[in-house]
């Protein structure tokens, strides 16, 4: 039987991995959230990775919930995140996913 603590780190883990995976841009090394920027060589996120996730096993939140909630999907936020010129070929990013 699985105690609750194992359930709740799997739920946990679970949404830490979603961020990382739905939030990440294709060959880059962090996930783009809405608000993060890159000042200096160092990337400052607007949440922690670890309280999003904490939030989603409370509220149960979909990965259509993460990926509008929290992840960057502008082109004017993916220049504050990685400083990279997107191509204008969409008005917006919904996701990336590592899948």
């Amino acid at each position: 039987m699985i105690s609750r603590q194992q359930l709740i780190n799997r739920c946990f883990q679970r949404y830490i991995h979603m961020v990382q995976d739905q939030c990440t841009y294709p060959e880059q090394q962090w996930p783009c959230l809405n608000g993060t920027r890159l000042v200096n060589g160092e990337v400052y996120h607007p949440y922690k990775l670890e309280t999003i996730a904490l939030r989603c096993c409370l509220l149960r939140c979909s990965e259509y919930d993460v990926i509008t909630n929290y992840c960057c999907s502008t082109r004017d936020c993916m220049k504050q995140c990685y400083n990279l010129d997107i191509p204008d070929t969409n008005k917006n990013f919904y996701f990336f996913g590592k899948k």
